[in-house]
């Protein structure tokens, strides 16, 4: 018996992914337990970044996990992909990568992956024995809409609701066990589903491994953290960068622009841009390569204060990582984008949010004015928080050994 990852988003070295897979792989040896992730045919296996990618990585499923911005398929998309995932399953199976008496971890998925997967069971006439744990990363959607702009939220609830409700009168009793990501979810899951779903650890929790830093003279506040892309507010912050560091020169400020993110080649001018601004302001940092886990970990530790300018018409129902991350050092202030995701959850697991409008550089500047002036760290870590705080990867060994 093997635990097998299906891992069809799997396809870089620079997302979570990465971070989640580490983590499995660690636990599994541990536990002396089989494990064989099946990851994205385009992973390229060859360049290894520090052994990230062990023999227990096989580059294999075709059917993307990212389409379309995150917004719903058509029914003939969705139908399509779900055949396709259904077909490599099936394919997977043939090829002795999924045995019947397996358990199989889905912990980034859409609502075709479901259904491909639901078809896939129906397929085999319960000739898959194993556990399957499903654990949700997106937002649903819902059955009410107020507004012709929320008809995307109600495209994705009849996905989502057929996908699982195929997948439920395909199952065998007590094979299939589904949880997802914050509170927020669970409520919207069930909603949609008529499913019971468990609330699980951060995907990306690991114990803080940088010592705290409490003497620190400068404040240092992160204004870009992770994966490159448009709706987390990068153009937007290149714009603004050079009157913030003209007007805020007793802070250090550290942007983290990843050249190996897939998304850095839409933004190839910011490079240039960010490398002038670090010249001309000594206290503007920028790292331009991906960083190891103890030096995101440490960048994390020094700071006092995290900038997430994520845009709200993407991020109202998206999770963030790095706000999980944060929150692991509750000494750091969190700046956010009002009406968002984070600033909902960060709420939730107990902290006070410093608000601000998305695009509005004025209402930015003045809390990051008011922040400067009068620093005071409010966080209370509460019942929720503690339920987040724990190993994703143990958690999942502890439900499918």
């Amino acid at each position: 018996m093997a635990l097998i990852v299906l891992e069809p988003g799997y396809e870089d070295n620079n997302s979570h992914h990465v971070n989640v897979n580490q983590q499995l792989i660690k636990a599994c040896e541990q536990a002396s337990l089989t494990l064989r992730i099946l990851a994205s045919h385009s992973l390229d296996l060859p360049t290894k970044i520090d052994e990230l990618i062990p023999d227990t990585v096989i580059s294999f499923f075709n059917t993307p996990c990212y389409t379309n911005n995150l917004k719903p398929l058509d029914c003939a998309q969705e139908q399509m992909l779900a055949n396709k995932f259904c077909t490599e399953l099936q394919q997977a199976q043939n090829e002795g990568l999924i045995s019947s008496s397996d358990n199989l971890l889905m912990h980034t998925f859409y609502s075709f992956h479901i259904l491909g997967l639901a078809i896939w069971l129906n397929k085999t006439k319960c000739g898959f024995k194993g556990k399957i744990l499903l654990c949700a990363m997106f937002y649903p959607g819902r059955l009410k809409i107020e507004h012709q702009s929320e008809l995307d939220y109600f495209k994705l609830y009849t996905r989502y609701r057929l996908a699982f409700n195929m997948l439920s009168s395909v199952k065998n009793d007590n094979q299939v066990m589904l949880a997802t990501s914050c509170k927020r979810f669970v409520e919207a899951y069930k909603q949609c589903t008529n499913l019971n779903f468990k609330l699980h650890p951060a995907i990306n929790f690991v114990e803080p491994i940088a010592v705290l830093d409490d003497a620190k003279a400068v404040k240092h506040v992160i204004l870009y953290f992770g994966s490159v892309k448009r709706d987390k507010g990068l153009t937007w912050l290149v714009d603004i960068l050079p009157e913030l560091l003209a007007e805020f020169s007793d802070i250090a400020f550290f942007i983290h622009f990843n050249e190996q993110s897939p998304g850095a080649r839409n933004f190839l001018s910011f490079k240039t841009q960010l490398e002038d601004l670090s010249d001309k302001f000594p206290h503007l940092s920028v790292c331009f390569s991906a960083m190891s886990q103890l030096e995101y970990e440490s960048e994390l530790a020094k700071s006092h204060a995290l900038v997430l300018m994520y845009d709200p018409t993407i991020y109202s129902n998206k999770t963030s990582g790095l706000l999980w991350d944060a929150v692991r050092y509750p000494h750091i202030n969190l700046f956010c984008s009002n009406n968002s995701w984070v600033e909902r959850e960060y709420l939730e697991l107990g902290g006070q949010p410093i608000t601000f409008e998305y695009g509005n550089t004025k209402a930015f500047k003045q809390c990051l004015a008011v922040w400067n002036q009068n620093e005071n760290v409010t966080f209370v870590a509460n019942n929720y928080t503690g339920a987040i705080s724990q190993s994703f990867a143990d958690w999942c060994l502890s439900l499918v050994r």
